[in-house]
């Protein structure tokens, strides 16, 4: 997908969610960046941004939910579920390892 259309698609996605407050899960989760419960707009904003190349996708390996080291719109769109509240999956998609520090 160009990056002009998923700007535009996450651009719409961000409208809906601006208004939405960080939602708390149970445990770290898609797009929980510094894995503190919440997902919040400005963790989306990096999510973009690495699924865009400006970011390096170590700023958020929660974001890359596959592990395969990119930000794909499917996982974009889970974070952003996240963040509504719409969670239809296991929000902890993550090996505990991932996020050991070494």
């Amino acid at each position: 997908m160009p990056p002009h259309q998923l700007q535009f698609l996450l651009a719409v996605a961000f409208t809906v969610v601006a208004t939405a407050a960080p939602k708390l899960t149970s445990a770290a989760c898609i797009g929980d960046c510094d894995v503190d419960g919440t997902v919040t707009v400005d963790e989306l904003i990096t999510g973009v941004s690495i699924a865009i190349g400006t970011v390096d996708p170590s700023a958020c390996i929660a974001m890359d939910a596959d592990g395969d080291g990119a930000v794909t719109v499917d996982e974009l769109v889970r974070a952003v579920n996240v963040v509504l509240g719409n969670i239809d999956e296991d929000p902890f998609p993550f090996p505990p390892t991932q996020f050991e520090s070494s």
